[in-house]
C-alpha cells in the first residue's frame, strides 16, 4: 500500500498562482483611473498652495510677487524680484500631471503687497483658467480678480 504525502503538486501551485495573478490584474484596472483622478486633484491643490505662497510672499515683503505657470515645461514658480525664485513646482515630476492654459502660453499672475491679483500685470487679464490632466481625467483651477483661486 502506498502512502500519499500531504501537500500540493507543482501543477496545482502554478494554477493557483495564475488565478491569483488574473484576479490582481482585474482589480488593478479601476485603480488606474483612481490614480489619475488623485494625480490631477493633487496637482490642482499644489497650484492652489503655490498661489497662496505667492500671496504670502507679496504681503510679507511688501512688494509684488509673481506666480508663473509654464505649460511647455509643466512647471510653476514664485518669483519675488527679477532673480529671487522662492518656490518651484514641477507638475510632471511631483504628480505626473500635464498643465495647459487657454492660450497654451506661459501665464503670469502678480500679487500686490495686499495679496490681491493685479489686473495690469497678469497675462491675458483675469480670470485665468488652468487645466491639469492625466490620462482621461482633468480638473481646473481659476484665478479670480481679487486673487482667490477656486476649483472648478
Amino acid at each position: 500500500m502506498r502512502v500519499r504525502e500531504a501537500g500540493f503538486t507543482l501543477v496545482e501551485a502554478l494554477i493557483a498562482v495564475v488565478i491569483a495573478a488574473i484576479l490582481v490584474a482585474i482589480a488593478m484596472l479601476p485603480a488606474g483611473g483612481v490614480r489619475d483622478s488623485w494625480a490631477v486633484v493633487n496637482a490642482r491643490n499644489g497650484y492652489i498652495w503655490l498661489s497662496a505662497r505667492a500671496k504670502m510672499v507679496a504681503v510679507e515683503r511688501g512688494s509684488t510677487a509673481r506666480l508663473i505657470i509654464d505649460p511647455a515645461t509643466d512647471r510653476a514658480w514664485v518669483v519675488h524680484s527679477t532673480s529671487d525664485t522662492i518656490t518651484t513646482l514641477n507638475f510632471v515630476d511631483e504628480f505626473s500631471a500635464d498643465v495647459t492654459t487657454a492660450t497654451g502660453d506661459s501665464i503670469r499672475v502678480c500679487y500686490s503687497s495686499r495679496g490681491f491679483a493685479l489686473e495690469s500685470c497678469n497675462t491675458g487679464g483675469l480670470p485665468i483658467v488652468i487645466t491639469f490632466s492625466r490620462g482621461t481625467k482633468q480638473v481646473q483651477a481659476r484665478v479670480q480678480p481679487l486673487g482667490l483661486v477656486e476649483s472648478l
